[in-house]
C-alpha cells in the first residue's frame, strides 16, 4: 500500500489529491442520487417477471427476492460502516481491523469513489 501511495505522490501534490478525492466523494453522491432517482428498477422487475404466471414459481421469485435484498442489505450496512480516510480526516474505525484495512485500501485506489458507488448501485433496486 505504501508502494501505491509513493507511485502515486510522485504525480500529485497533497492537493491535487485531495480536490480528486473530494471529486470523487461529489460523483459519488451525484452517483447515488441518479440511481436513486432515475435507475428503472420497478420497470425491469416487472419486464423479468411478465411471463410467470404459475403461483408457486411468482411465490418462490419473492421468496429469492427477499434474500437476496436482506443479503445485499447487510453487504450495504458493512460498507456504510468503512471508516477509510478521506481527505484530511482519518474517523475513528468501528470496524475489525483485518476488514478496514481492505476496505481502506479499495478506497485509496478509487480515491474514495468506490464503496459509495456501488453502496448507490445497490440502494437502486430497493
Amino acid at each position: 500500500m505504501l508502494r501505491f501511495l509513493h507511485h502515486w505522490s510522485k504525480f500529485f501534490t497533497s492537493n491535487q489529491f485531495i480536490t480528486n478525492v473530494g471529486e470523487a466523494l461529489h460523483l459519488a453522491r451525484d452517483f447515488a442520487y441518479v440511481c436513486d432517482t432515475e435507475f428503472p428498477a420497478k420497470q425491469m422487475a416487472e419486464y423479468l417477471c411478465r411471463n410467470n404466471s404459475e403461483p408457486a414459481e411468482i411465490y418462490r421469485r419473492k421468496e429469492l427476492v427477499l434474500s437476496t435484498k436482506q443479503l445485499l442489505k447487510e453487504f450495504m450496512d458493512l460498507l456504510n460502516q468503512d471508516r477509510s480516510p478521506l481527505c484530511n480526516g482519518r474517523p475513528q474505525p468501528i470496524l475489525d481491523s483485518n476488514i478496514q484495512r481492505n476496505l481502506t485500501h479499495f478506497s485509496l485506489i478509487t480515491h474514495g469513489f468506490g464503496s459509495p458507488a456501488i453502496v448507490a448501485a445497490l440502494t437502486s433496486n430497493h
